[in-house]
Order: structure tokens, then sequence, then C-alpha cells
């Protein structure tokens, strides 16, 4: 299903304060799933499993939002972490200002086809050298972007995947 939230299904809230959620803050996974330490390893730490994903944004914008002056933010969400931050405050009590979904995937089967592929052909995709791959995680970036994007925006969203291996397998 996609869509534009077009309503603020949140009661008492206004557009005269917005808080935000820096974008280089990071946490542990093990620190935001109390209880889960000894659970979590590199594979669960990747894992791309709506669910899990869904707990872990609750838990990080929770983590944040004890340092807020105001304990709710303004939530843009695009794509799958639309449905995240839906599930978030439908399952894990979060609480937000005001939530827009953009295109928002919620209905499966889940997925671009890109990482249909990609699971299909496993061995090729990770026999791809560095700048193949970085292509193909530039091109999955600009799919998803309604303007082209400038260099230096391609290069923060794309280094995260692109930095080591372990990014690499992420993606």
């Amino acid at each position: 299903m996609s869509g534009i939230a077009t309503r603020n299904p949140f009661p008492d809230t206004s557009a005269s304060t917005c808080s935000t959620i820096p974008a280089s803050a990071s946490l542990p996974l093990a620190s935001l799933s109390p209880g889960k330490a000894d659970t979590i390893g590199k594979a669960v730490a990747l894992d791309s499993d709506l669910a899990q994903q869904s707990e872990v944004f609750a838990a990080l914008y929770q983590s944040w939002a004890q340092d807020w002056q105001e304990s709710v933010a303004h939530v843009v969400a695009h794509d799958h972490r639309g449905l995240m931050t839906l599930r978030a405050y439908l399952l894990h009590g979060c609480n937000y200002r005001s939530l827009c979904l953009i295109d928002v995937v919620a209905i499966g089967p889940f997925g671009q086809p890109l990482f249909t592929l990609i699971a299909e052909n496993e061995e090729i995709f990770n026999a791809l050298t560095g700048p193949v791959f970085e292509g193909v995680v530039e091109s999955y970036i600009q799919d998803a972007a309604h303007k082209e994007l400038d260099k230096e925006t391609m290069a923060v969203l794309k280094k995260l995947w692109i930095a080591d291996e372990e990014g690499r397998r992420g993606f």
C-alpha cells in the first residue's frame, strides 16, 4: 500500500516546535534491547526483519526522547521506515508530535525486485567488485529519490553500506 498520511492521528499536538533525531546518532543494538545482549550477534545486528527493525527503532527513539525538552518529535518516514514508525507507535508505545508517511510499504510482498534478485544470486552479488557494488547502491538510492541527489548527499546515504564488508552484507 502506498500513500501519504494526510491527517495527524496524534491528538494534542501542534507544529509550533520540532525536535529532531540527529542523523549521526548511534547506539549499540544491545543497549537498545535490554535482556537481549547475549543473543545479538553480527547476523542479528544486520537482520532486516521489519518486526525487529520496528522494535529497535522504538527503543532508539525512546532512548533519544529522554534527552529532549519535548518528549515527542515530528517524524517523516518513507517506504519500509513508514511501516516501522507506524508499528513503533501502535505496538511499542512511541508517541510522535506528528507522523508523515510517504509511499509506505504496508502490504506484502515486501522488498524490491533487486533484493529478490540478490537473494536468488547471492554468490554473484558477493563477487561484485567495490566500484560495481557502489554503483548498485547508488542506483538503488537514486531510484528512491524524487529528484537527482547531489554528490554530498549521495555520499552520506551510501556510506554505511559501502564502508566495509559488514555494511555490504547489511545491504
